[in-house]
């Protein structure tokens, strides 16, 4: 039997990010511009640019499954700007993955 035979794309996508290091996976603390350009995450941190360049991969609500790459990241606001907007705005609690510029998700 094989070992992922259960498991879901996401879970084996996450699984491998986790492994390669490429991977860090959160939620949303507060929803993020109307137009879907960008989500706020408290726990993310302080430095500017850390992610920009990353890839970002909206995993629940309206905006499950989008890919897009992240334009600019703000510390201090802990605000994540997407070059592309999402489909829809990203909501409180939001689930996402946020992937190394090396390793494109898709």
């Amino acid at each position: 039997m094989a070992v992922y035979e259960s498991r879901t794309r996401e879970q084996i996508r996450v699984d491998i990010g986790h492994a390669l290091g490429a991977l860090y996976n959160s939620s949303t603390s507060s929803a993020g511009n109307a137009g879907g350009t960008t989500l706020l995450d408290t726990s993310l941190p302080n430095a500017d640019d850390t992610f920009n360049g990353d890839w970002g991969v909206l995993t629940s609500g309206g905006n499950d499954g989008n890919i897009r790459v992240v334009d600019d990241y703000t510390g201090s606001s802990k605000t994540i700007t997407l070059r592309t907007a999402a489909t829809g705005q990203v909501l409180s609690s939001a689930t996402y993955e946020l992937w190394d510029e090396d390793f494109p998700p898709a």
